[in-house]
Formats: C-alpha cells, sequence, structure tokens
C-alpha cells in the first residue's frame, strides 16, 4: 500500500509539471485517478473483511454452510480482480501479469469448493418449521434456519409455518428459460449509474411476475398451506399468513437489513402472487444496488421464503443483545412501536426505546418514549392500513416493565446459543404473548463509544441542529440534498448529505455516493441503520427538524 501511496503522489506530480495542458482535461484525468485509488482501497478493506469473517466462522459459533463459503469465495475473487484492474490502470499497466496470477488462485479455489459440493440438495419444495434447524441452511436461509433453530433447541415462541425452499426458486427461475432472459437484461446495466440499476431492476421484476410458476411448486405451496390452516384454525376460517424472505446469505455476516421483501396480511388467494413478489424482490434496485457494491452474484444469493401464520401484533419492535457500537454498554436495547413491526424498521414512527441491563434482575436503565402519532395494522380481509393512534395511546409506553425483562431474558438466551450478540425482531400478539420473528448476528462495530468526547462548535460557524441518534457515528462534509421521494435517489450527487423525513433501507442505492445521511424520523434499530453501518456512512437519526 505505501508503494501504491508514491506511484499516486509521482503520477501527480507528473501531471502539475505538464505545462500548457488544459487544467479541465487535468482535473478530469485526476478525479479518474483518484476514482481507481479510493475503488483500489475500498475493495483492500472489503477482502480483509471477508477474511476476518471467515476466520470467525472457523470459531465455530456461528451458523453457515457450503453456500456461504462459494458466496464469500465468489466476494473475495471480485474484490480481488478490483484490486488489481484499479492499480494496473494506476501504475500505467506495469502489473499485467497480476491478472494471470489471479486467474491461477481462482481456479485451486474453484477446484475446493467443487470438491466439497454436496450434490443432494433440498429433499422437498417445502419444510415444515418442526422439521428445520440451523443444519438446513443451505436450503432454507438463515431467516428460516435462525427460527427453526429458536423453535426447536432454544425453546422459544415463534410463528407457526413452513420454509419454501431454495429448490422452489431454482425450479422457477429455470421454468420457461427466465435465468437467460434476465442475463439479458443485465448487460444493459451501468454500476455507477443508480438510474440504469432503477431501470433494469424494473424491467427484470416486471419480467418475474409475468412468469408462471411450475405446477409442481404451486401445489406444493398450497398444500402446506392447507396443513398450517388445519394446525392453526381447524374449524375457524382459513388463516391469513406473511411472506418473508430468506436469501441464502441473508442474515449472516451481510445483513441484506430491508432489500428483500416482507408481504404481510396475505389470504390464500393471494398467496403464489406473492410468492413471486419475494421473488421478485431478488432484483429490487436496492438489493441489486446492495449484491454490487458487495461482489456478490446473483446465483450466491438463491431465494427461500418463509411463510408464517400472520400475527396481528398490538405492538412490535426491534432488540439488540449488545449495543450495536459502545462495547462498554453490555446491555439489552429494545424498540418497540405499536402495531406492526415495519413502522420500527423503516423509519416511519420513531420507536421508544429502552435499555436494559444484563444483570439477574434485568434492571431497566433507561426509557425513552417517542410520540407514535400512526400505526400499522393488518386489515381484516388482507392487506395493511395506517389508522391514528389515540393522543393519550400515542405518548404511552408499548412495553411494561415486565414484558421489557421478557424480552431482555430471550435476547440473553438467544445470545449464549448462538455464541455471538444478535439482531432480534419480536412481536407482541393482542393477548400479550411475545414471539419471536427473526433473529440474526449483531454486526458490531469497533469500540467507538471510547473514543467519543464533547467537542466546542467551531467559531464562525453556526450549529444547525443538535441531537437525535447516531446510527453510525463520524463525520461526513457535501452539500445537502433533500430526498423527498424515491424517484429522488437517482438525482443524489456525489458526494452529497442525503437529508431525508424518515430514514429508509432504499437509501444503500446511493450509500456509496453520500458522505451522511439526517433523517428527522428513524432507529439505531432499523433496517437502514444496519446497512449505514455496514457501508460505514454516519448517520444521524430521529433528529425531528433536519429537513
Amino acid at each position: 500500500m505505501v508503494e501504491t501511496l508514491n506511484l499516486f503522489r509521482e503520477i501527480w506530480s507528473r501531471w502539475k509539471a505538464r505545462k500548457g495542458r488544459p487544467i479541465q482535461e487535468v482535473s478530469e484525468v485526476f478525479r479518474f485517478k483518484y476514482t481507481c485509488f479510493r475503488d483500489l482501497l475500498d475493495s483492500n478493506s472489503q477482502l480483509l473483511q471477508i477474511i476476518t469473517d471467515l476466520e470467525e466462522k472457523l470459531k465455530g459459533e456461528q451458523i453457515f454452510g457450503m453456500a456461504y463459503i462459494r458466496a464469500q469465495a465468489a466476494r473475495a475473487a471480485f474484490h480481488a480482480f478490483r484490486m488489481v484492474k484499479n492499480l494496473d490502470v494506476l501504475s500505467g499497466h506495469r502489473y499485467t501479469h497480476l491478472y494471470a496470477v489471479l486467474d491461477r488462485i481462482n481456479a485451486g479455489i474453484k477446484a475446493e469448493l467443487e470438491a466439497g459440493r454436496e450434490e443432494a440438495g433440498p429433499p422437498d419444495l417445502v419444510l415444515p418449521y418442526r422439521d428445520l434447524t440451523k443444519d438446513q441452511v443451505d436450503w432454507v436461509g438463515g431467516k428460516n434456519a435462525h427460527l427453526g433453530e429458536v423453535l426447536n433447541r432454544v425453546k422459544l415462541p415463534v410463528p407457526r409455518g413452513f420454509a419454501i425452499t431454495t429448490r422452489g426458486c431454482d425450479l422457477f427461475f429455470a421454468h420457461g428459460e427466465l435465468r437467460t432472459e434476465i442475463n439479458k437484461l443485465k448487460l444493459e446495466l451501468n454500476p455507477q449509474d443508480p438510474e440504469s440499476i432503477e431501470e433494469v431492476s424494473e424491467a427484470i421484476q416486471e419480467l418475474v411476475l409475468k412468469a408462471p410458476l411450475p405446477p409442481e411448486l404451486s401445489q406444493a405451496i398450497l398444500a402446506a398451506y392447507d396443513e398450517l390452516s388445519r394446525e392453526v384454525r381447524p374449524l375457524g376460517p382459513p388463516p391469513l399468513v406473511s411472506l418473508r424472505s430468506s436469501a441464502i446469505g441473508e442474515d449472516t455476516a451481510l445483513s441484506f437489513a430491508g432489500q428483500y421483501l416482507t408481504v404481510l396480511n396475505v389470504p390464500k388467494a393471494g398467496l403464489l402472487a406473492a410468492y413471486k413478489r419475494v421473488l421478485a424482490s431478488l432484483y429490487a434496485p436496492r438489493a441489486v444496488a446492495y449484491r454490487l457494491h458487495q461482489g456478490i452474484r446473483d446465483e450466491d444469493a438463491p431465494m427461500s421464503v418463509a411463510c408464517l401464520e400472520m400475527v396481528a401484533a398490538r405492538a412490535a419492535g426491534v432488540m439488540y443483545s449488545r449495543h450495536p457500537y459502545d462495547r462498554r454498554a453490555d446491555e439489552v436495547v429494545i424498540t418497540a412501536v405499536w402495531g406492526l413491526g415495519p413502522y420500527a424498521v423503516d423509519g416511519t414512527v420513531t420507536p421508544d426505546t429502552y435499555r436494559v441491563a444484563k444483570d439477574p434482575d434485568f434492571t431497566i436503565l433507561e426509557k425513552k418514549i417517542s410520540p407514535k402519532p400512526v400505526k400499522l395494522v393488518a386489515a381484516p380481509e388482507g392487506g395493511l392500513q395506517e389508522v391514528a393512534v389515540p393522543p393519550e395511546e400515542a405518548l404511552a409506553p408499548c412495553l411494561s416493565e415486565t414484558q421489557l425483562r421478557t424480552l431482555a431474558g430471550y435476547a440473553l438466551r438467544l445470545e449464549e446459543h448462538f455464541q455471538a450478540p444478535q439482531d432480534i425482531e419480536w412481536a407482541m400478539t393482542q393477548g400479550g404473548r411475545l414471539l419471536i420473528l427473526q433473529t440474526r448476528p449483531l454486526k458490531l462495530e469497533e469500540d467507538l463509544g471510547a473514543k467519543r468526547c464533547a467537542e466546542p462548535p467551531v467559531p464562525g460557524y453556526p450549529l444547525l441542529l443538535e441531537g437525535g441518534e447516531a446510527a453510525h457515528p463520524g463525520v461526513g462534509v457535501g452539500p445537502a440534498f433533500h430526498v423527498q421521494k424515491d424517484e429522488d435517489l437517482v438525482k443524489v450527487p456525489a458526494g452529497a448529505v442525503l437529508v431525508a423525513r424518515q430514514s429508509s433501507p432504499k437509501f444503500v442505492l446511493v450509500m456509496p455516493r453520500v458522505r451522511a445521511i439526517v433523517t428527522d424520523a428513524g432507529s439505531v434499530a432499523g433496517h437502514m441503520a444496519a446497512v449505514a453501518r455496514e457501508f460505514k456512512v454516519p448517520s444521524l437519526l430521529a433528529t425531528g427538524t433536519a429537513t
């Protein structure tokens, strides 16, 4: 790396020495070289993270399968190639021999992976949760495997349901040569252009939604639903269900938080269409941008889908079994909103936040109650609707102290079982029963809390905004750009500070381009916050008045 820095300085010195060259041309060349250098450093950082994560997996404390190994090998190859390409360009093509070295290394890795490949895939198109554990993670993805483990080995309550395995996804995309058509459309995609990503993604999603499901897949899904219906409501009307993504690689070292689709409160008549919508979300613009930045191939992220009985939640939220970036705070952080959970993670409502000590009594350290003017509820006939919260309830806490201690106990049991801090989604039924909807590894940042110190305002510059919650601490400088609707994302200039009314996982489309994110509403436990920590974008949420 020192050699590269010296090379960079030498190139810049030569450009400055060339008299008579138009300053605009010099500036453009410098910007191009700088972009190459920045990409080289980024891939070097990504590659080190991949190696570190592989070493962590060798401790045997986290769930993973061969699909994870293949995906990480593909990511490593992508970032190694990106480093070689940019180094070769910066040096005036003095390192072309590294391409051959890279090919030899990749061939060796591929041979090892092929030798260890298990020929047997998922035995069935659907698997009930009573048969799932972490051992099926390659067939049903992290979300399904974790929930099966929680139900069958940790013995905590989860909704009843079944997993539609990756075999179903593979069967669908192989049907009618759909994959070939998708690859043709992807040839028109420019990874550096958000508008290009939007256009190609929308075309692919339309193709997926119009494609028919193979008959055997449709029959297997409907038969599994009928079995679930007999279990949940043997005498009553058929239950409504939720369909949630459980792609391979999701909820592991890379969260994919909020990148794929969840469809809530689905009747039997809409089940197959909802399943296709979840599959189509593999090509949502934000998901495509996420995979491009992380170096993940489409074939390394096949989609399993969770089909769960719908929980018409009285309250819901997220909890962390450890603080995500302040390791001195060994406590459980719980967030909660009235109604269904999406408003707790998509930034629509700033949730209540509670801090609970990990002592034998689960001492409640702090309650921060936020105004919650609206909530998302399940409509009786299917679908969702937003309703106003009565004023006296809007300012009331969502959880009692007993419920807080119960959730904190669940968090500790999950952390102990999985041998790692956990990021957990939960819901409370109308009757007050607490359920686990999802658990995944919590990505911890370096101990930034120990480095924080109170800095005085800079003389001569007014303080524009104070307060809020840091989803990812840091410094970002650039012109403010207000995003008022999704269409504004393609207009965000490089180097801007994105300002919005609420946080959104859709912002991943421009996270490689922006210097910081500031929002009126949002939560450090939300989906966007998780992705901002992965992309290391300084983000300040719940400021109230940023816009």
